[in-house]
């Protein structure tokens, strides 16, 4: 579950990074220009893979389980 969340806070941080008032660092002071968008795809990749990453291991523990009640029932 923290993962998910920070996956999603990536993805959030790195979507307001494509905003005009740029990557908020302080209530006053932003980055802006080229290096706001090189940290804003960073961030959202990062989230991207964070999220790509859970779903993979929750479907790779649901196979799992599911392998295993089929072999109990076989027995």
């Amino acid at each position: 579950m923290f993962v998910i969340l920070l996956g999603v806070l990536c993805l959030f941080l790195g979507l307001r990074g494509f905003s005009k008032a740029g990557l908020p660092i302080t209530h006053n002071r932003s980055v802006s220009g080229i290096p706001d968008k090189l940290i804003a795809v960073f961030c959202c990749l990062l989230g991207g893979v964070l999220i790509a990453f859970v779903f993979y291991a929750n479907l790779s523990a649901a196979r799992e389980a599911t392998w295993m009640i089929e072999e109990i029932e076989h027995r």
